[in-house]
């Protein structure tokens, strides 16, 4: 579980595992090295949010068998030996054959296994939920998984409110076997309304190559596809060697399988061109950049606007571009690379006969290993932002342009830091005895399988150089690339109009503590064994990419007369200080001269508070803002102070209750400002808020405090203290929700529902209880609600609303008005006005202490059930408005401070359609016109009635919604049998065997939807028993018999997976009937009967397998005595 400075948890408890093996294989010999296989929690999901208040939103996921993918990469290696002085003169080479163990090829094959994998299915919410569906697409990339096909909204009484469809196809060949040779793709995307109407999205890629497969060998350095078709992966060293090709492609192979249109419904379309990527050199670097943003309209071509890209360098000055790419030299990734190590053989014949004639104690005897590595994974590691353009310019549609200059790679490069690689083959660095004493390597590797490649001393660090393979990254620079630091903008003709220079702080160091960690692992073999070497590098783990913009200098020029020169006077210059991440100082000025605009921030203490303001877990303190100009002398002028004020809550949370205002030049010289409230909820909404002149407005929110249900003026809403109050029972999670005993019905004033009061039971509710402070207990408030009879249901009864002023001496005062709700109604207001000022109830009024008043309406006698909907309480001078809402999809209701009523609705997509007034008369109308919005009929296809049996009529039925009329239906049942018709079909299969059933529905103004049924025929199932003991037993005569008797069940044929229900139905002697049929709780294939006194007992067994066909075995039970007096 994880806590946020704002208090609200985050329950991570479901976890994913995976399995990972990696083995080399030594390719001229077959040995294997040992295998790595380790399991690691790849990832924790998230299973719960819950905030301060309690709501919570909840993860549910689903479990899924994931086949293992299959990764494999090659190396080459050779070892050339060179007898040298310890000059390294004098070197003769022993040239390896291509038979020789000296020159080696390994493959290397990494099978990673999810063992418990998972996938979320549903999201919880209090005002719904969302359902993620994955059953209908099996991933032919990725077996044992499903690819998501629906994501589905539904509201908080679990209908359907829109859902979302996803449909694929594959790169790759479709009579392809293999999960590495295909890779998924997404084609469309619907996007459906709980009707028929959907709109579209769809997608198209390019397809330039022949493969898209993980195996494919046609890859550049830095893993595109490319043009090379030589079947290698390892790259050229010397011709010897088979290679291939890994430079990047010059044709369009890159582009293989790139998305480049995104068509909608409307048939508007987004178009994106690429290019290769260059760097300011004119290599080519591996993968592609965006040249070409085309936008249509669906309508007009020659409307269509055009955006294209420029990455060359840029010139402010002249508004010109470079012929070359503003891309630093990229350095191609090294994929080989030579090491020399220096050592003595002193063993006859060591190494595999080499060295037998040779001196240890001879210095030009000593041996220089050249040793080679190359291969298919670049041994350097590639960054992930290998390339940034330091300018890339924007042509717009219109002509006008918008160049950026970026940080870049050159700018601000990693620090890499080569004395932080240790080479050892031992992580630990525990291998000390594969060393003599002398330094050297031990015979055969003594107890550590030898290490001939790493230094003399175990652990020791090796000293490569820069360029070659700087595996011990101290810092990362990548946070500081990216960020622009001039942005042009420039008229069609090219003139500049205006410019912008930011400068940012790249000094703020990493905080992170510096880490040890294993970051790489390579296997080797000199002679027949085989070894193993750790990177064992220090790196720094950097946690924060915060940098913080210092000054903005935007400059502007004047091109109305045709003057390029900037103009002065409209030149500004934003400088920014900081303090604990939070910005200190904003001071904006003129660079021409004239006075500078400050503003200020600082931390006042106030009992006891830190001085910085860290987070929102500071406790009461304030925040001074000062606002002020500074002349050139430095002088401040006209400073205007405001002051936040915070308090801690229940939670210890800080909540601003109010702000103010000080300026000194008004000569007030203590903190004497007008005082200006504000009012928050747990989530940080505001909820009251006070004017300067101490007026009051509030807003009431519901549906997870997200909607504003209601708005007030001259009043403030709360759960105690509060002037008003309002309710139309549409969210049980209201925070000002009011009490009742009725019920819930769906027949409403405003929203979907109101509260019915029963007559009979003489009902309150609903009600609320307000707590009014000393300045408030003065004036008129009112009381009002809507009510009426429920449709269908008749009688009158008296509604009272009622108020109780309720005062600390309990000499409470009540007030009512009795008002008649009948049947023959519609909805009508009801209210009470309560007058705080009449003397009756002033007199009962204490002196400076809080008092409550109690609202509620109170049906005091009648004959029929009232509803009651849209309550209010507020000041009789106020102004109140509320709202109603249907989730996901729009308002549907406002009622203003007059308590008239606007209706909204909504068409089958959830889009604007009418609005209309309290009498249901049209406002307006809105028409869509859209093409995006298909006519599709949701279609599902089940088999309704009869058994699988070959000969068997079985019975089909299609289910469709019901926005659609005049629908015709295509069968073809699968053995040859068509027809065209309705909905429900029958037809008899004459042979078992698996068929596949197709249905199409089509209907005018609609696309056709195809919908398939694998149907199962089968053999007729049939089923036979076994019995143990009588069925029939006379009681009189049953000494020495069995007295318990069974059946067993053994059916045949059908479906198998068999299942079964035990019913039993006895005999009524006195009404000579049959009793009904009863569920025996019996799941098994075996019923037992005990033959205890006279009585009929009918058993019979529904045996159903899993195609659905069932049987019905039926046998009896008779127990009786053949002497009335025989003792049994």
């Amino acid at each position: 579980m994880a806590t946020d400075s704002k208090g609200t948890k985050y329950t991570f408890d479901q976890q994913s595992s995976t399995r990972v093996q990696t083995e080399t294989k030594q390719v001229r010999t077959g040995n294997l090295s040992g295998k790595d296989d380790y399991t690691y929690t790849a990832k924790w999901h998230l299973t719960k949010i819950q905030d301060a208040t309690g709501d919570e939103i909840s993860f549910s996921y689903q479990y899924y068998n994931a086949a293992p993918v299959v990764y494999k990469n090659y190396a080459h290696n050779t070892i050339a030996y060179t007898g040298c002085n310890s000059s390294e003169q004098n070197c003769q080479t022993a040239s390896p054959t291509a038979n020789s163990y000296l020159d080696n090829q390994y493959e290397t094959t990494t099978t990673i296994q999810p063992t418990s994998a998972y996938s979320i299915s549903y999201i919880f919410s209090a005002t719904g939920y969302v359902r993620f569906y994955r059953d209908l697409y099996d991933r032919r990339d990725a077996p044992g998984e499903k690819a998501l096909n629906k994501v589905e909204l539904y509201n908080r009484a679990g209908a359907s409110i829109k859902s979302f469809l996803f449909s694929y196809s594959y790169f790759g060949s479709s009579s392809s076997t293999s999960a590495e040779d295909v890779r998924l793709r997404l084609d469309k995307v619907t996007n459906r309304s709980n009707s028929c109407q959907a709109t579209s999205t769809e997608f198209s890629y390019r397809e330039y190559g022949p493969s898209v497969s993980r195996r494919a060998t046609n890859r550049d350095y830095w893993g595109y596809f490319n043009d090379n078709t030589s079947g290698q992966l390892l790259p050229y060293v010397e011709a010897r060697y088979a290679y291939g090709d890994r430079t990047p492609s010059a044709g369009l192979t890159a582009q293989n399988g790139i998305l480049y249109k995104i068509k909608h419904g409307t048939g508007a379309y987004t178009e994106l061109t690429y290019g290769r990527q260059v760097d300011g050199t004119g290599a080519r670097i591996g993968g592609v950049r965006l040249e070409q943003l085309r936008i249509h309209n669906g309508v007009n071509s020659a409307q269509d606007q055009l955006f294209s890209l420029n990455y060359n360098t840029f010139f402010p000055a002249t508004g010109t571009f470079s012929a070359t790419s503003s891309a630093p030299p990229v350095k191609t990734p090294q994929l080989f690379e030579w090491q020399k190590v220096r050592f003595s053989t002193i063993y006859s014949g060591g190494w595999g006969g080499y060295g037998q004639q040779l001196n240890i104690c001879d210095t030009q005897d000593d041996l220089i290993d050249k040793f080679l590595y190359r291969s298919s994974d670049p041994i350097e590691p590639v960054a992930l932002d290998y390339i940034h353009y330091q300018w890339v310019t924007v042509r717009h549609a219109n002509g006008s342009q918008t160049a950026y200059q970026f940080t870049t790679a050159q700018d601000y490069p990693d620090a890499y830091n080569s004395e932080s690689v240790k080479v050892t083959s031992d992580p630990y660095n525990t291998d000390l005895g594969c060393y003599t004493a002398g330094g050297l390597p031990t015979k055969d590797g003594g107890s550590c399988n030898g290490d001939p490649l790493a230094p003399h001393r175990a652990g020791d660090y090796l000293g490569l150089p820069q360029d070659q393979r700087p595996y011990g990254i101290l810092n990362s620079a990548a946070h500081k690339r990216g960020l622009v630091l001039q942005q042009v903008d420039l008229d069609a003709t090219g003139r500049s109009v205006s410019q912008t220079t930011n400068e940012y702080d790249f000094s703020q160091p990493d905080i992170a503590p510096l880490k040890s960690v294993v970051v790489g692992k390579e296997r080797y073999a000199f002679g027949y064994i085989m070894y193993n070497y750790y990177y064992n590098a220090k790196v720094y783990k950097h946690e924060r990419s915060w940098i913080p913009l210092l000054r903005q200098t935007v400059v502007r020029f004047d091109q109305r007369r045709g003057n390029p020169a900037a103009i002065a006077s409209q030149s500004q210059v934003t400088e920014y200080t900081y303090k604990n991440y939070f910005v200190w100082t904003i001071k904006t000025y003129n660079p021409a001269g004239g006075d500078a605009q400050v503003t200020a921030y600082q931390r006042v203490k106030d009992g006891g508070a830190p001085v910085e303001l860290i987070n929102a877990r500071s406790y009461a303190s304030a925040i001074q803002k000062e606002e002020y100009r500074l002349d050139a002398a430095g002088n401040k002028k006209g400073s205007l102070f405001s002051y936040y004020e915070y308090q801690p809550n229940s939670s210890n949370y800080v909540r601003p209750v109010r702000t103010g205002f000080w300026d000194p030049a008004s000569g007030v010289n203590q903190r004497q400002y007008q005082v200006q409230a504000v009012e928050f909820d747990e989530y940080g909404n505001t909820i009251n808020l006070q004017t300067a002149a101490g007026l009051w407005t509030g807003t009431l929110r519901a549906h997870n405090q997200l909607l504003p249900i209601a708005t007030v003026v001259n009043g403030k809403f709360g759960n105690g203290v509060a002037t008003a109050g309002h309710s139309s029972f549409e969210d049980d999670g209201n925070p000002n929700q009011w009490g009742w005993n009725g019920t819930y019905v769906y027949e409403a004033k405003t929203g979907l529902r109101s509260v019915q009061l029963s007559a009979a039971n003489a009902m309150y509710g609903p009600g609320k209880v307000f707590t009014l402070v000393p300045k408030d207990q003065h004036g008129k408030y009112v009381l009002s609600c809507w009510a009426k009879v429920p449709k269908g249901q008749a009688g009158q009864s008296q509604l009272v609303m009622t108020t109780i002023v309720a005062v600390p001496s309990g000499n409470n005062s009540w007030r009512g008005v009795e008002l008649p709700v009948s049947s023959n109604q519609e909805w009508q207001q009801y209210r009470i006005v309560v007058d705080l000022d009449d003397p009756a109830i002033s007199a009962t009024l204490p002196v400076n202490q809080n008092i409550d008043l109690q609202c509620y309406p109170w049906i005091v006698s009648g004959s029929g059930n009232v509803l009651v909907d849209e309550v209010r309480f507020h000041a009789e001078n106020a102004r109140m408005t509320s709202a109603t809402y249907q989730p996901f999809v729009g308002k549907t209701s406002t009622t203003d401070q007059n308590n008239v009523t606007t209706y909204y609705e909504y068409d089958a997509n959830n889009q604007p359609l009418l609005t209309k007034d309290a009498s249901g008369n049209i406002l307006s109308r809105t028409k869509n016109n859209s093409t995006a919005t298909i006519q599709e009929i949701v279609t599902s296809v089940a088999q309704t009635g009869g058994n699988t049996y070959a000969g068997t009529a079985l019975t089909f039925s299609v289910a469709t919604p019901g926005c659609a009329t005049n629908i015709s239906y295509t069968w073809n049942f699968g053995d040859g049998g068509t027809v065209k018709g309705s909905g429900v079909q029958a037809h008899t299969y004459a042979q078992s065997g698996t068929y596949p059933l197709t249905v199409v529905a089509e209907a005018p103004g609609f696309n056709p939807v195809e919908k398939t049924l694998s149907v199962l025929i089968v053999n007729q199932l049939t089923v036979y028993a076994t019995y143990s003991g009588p069925t029939n037993l006379d009681l009189c005569k049953s000494s020495g018999q069995q007295r318990t008797v069974s059946i067993t069940l053994q059916p045949q044929q059908g479906c198998s997976g068999y299942t079964y229900r035990w019913e039993t139905s006895e005999y009524n002697t006195g009404t000579s009937s049959w009793g009904t049929w009863v569920d025996a709780s019996n799941r098994s294939n075996t019923f037992s009967y005990y033959h205890g006194w006279p009585r009929k007992v009918q058993v019979r067994c529904t045996v159903t397998d899993a195609c659905g066909n069932y049987s019905v075995y039926q046998d009896q039970f008779t127990s009786y005595v053949s002497s009335p007096n025989c003792p049994y």
